[in-house]
């Protein structure tokens, strides 16, 4: 249990250090930018500039995505950009390099980061059982294991649907 909590943890807390580029051209917000910034590359403000236009034709699950990354970079972009200038967003690096500085980070960031961890806590115990059951050979990392729930959600335990319903997020 404790490692699926470990696992679920730095994964959810990856995906909320992602730059907005790299959040933009992967799911659930692909499909938007291939619609509404087809070319747009990332750099000088033209992924952020596009969302500003096009934001409000986003699908619901994209903007939801946006607004996660909105809200770890109110609490945590400081903190990056203090202690992590340097680190290449994506397979968590951005999270390690924060967890390498945790007695550093601000109050906000520390408070963010742990109702993450308490969320992704609560999923993990929801659904070990369902990972147990449909994911046992599935490598952690990279999203895999939420996928492969995501692919047996009608198997799926109530409990463990409604942690990972997008109203949960």
């Amino acid at each position: 249990m404790k490692a699926v909590s470990n696992f679920l943890t730095g994964t959810l807390l990856a995906l909320f250090a992602t730059a907005a580029c790299a959040q933009a051209g992967s799911e659930p917000c692909k499909a938007d930018f291939e619609k509404y910034c087809p070319g747009v590359k990332p750099g000088g403000g033209a992924v952020n500039a596009c969302v500003k236009q096009h934001g409000s034709e986003f699908s619901p699950a994209c903007k939801q995505a946006l607004a996660g990354l909105d809200a770890f970079v109110r609490a945590c972009g400081d903190d990056v950009k203090k202690h992590c200038p340097g680190v290449q967003p994506g397979e968590g690096r951005v999270e390690q390099c924060l967890k390498q500085h945790e007695s550093q980070l601000s109050q906000s960031c520390n408070q963010f980061r742990g109702a993450v961890k308490g969320k992704i806590e609560a999923a993990a115990q929801a659904c070990e059982g369902d990972i147990k059951t449909h994911c046992t050979g599935v490598k952690p990392g990279g999203g895999r294991i939420v996928s492969c729930l995501k692919q047996h959600e009608a198997a799926l335990t109530p409990a463990c649907k409604g942690q990972l319903s997008p109203a949960r997020r």
